[in-house]
């Protein structure tokens, strides 16, 4: 952040990203007093990075190998 000279770093998904990804429900539950609050419970991607996690060792990889810094704005 120092190098950057910012101060605050927002995840931001891309006007392609904000077109193409599909939405999906962050909690994978389907009990009746879940699914009445859906619209007011956080949402995730269908695509990586906005996808929900499930394994720690492929997140372990991804943190590795992958893009740490992929959908975040710095300012």
């Amino acid at each position: 952040m120092r190098r950057r000279g910012a101060s605050v770093i927002v995840p931001r998904r891309s006007a392609d990203e904000r077109r193409r990804m599909k939405l999906v429900p962050l909690l994978g539950l389907s009990s009746t007093y879940v699914r009445r609050a859906v619209d007011a419970l956080p949402k995730a991607g269908d695509r990586a990075p906005w996808s929900r996690r499930s394994s720690y060792f492929r997140d372990m990889l991804d943190v590795k190998w992958g893009s740490v810094r992929a959908g975040l704005e710095w300012s």
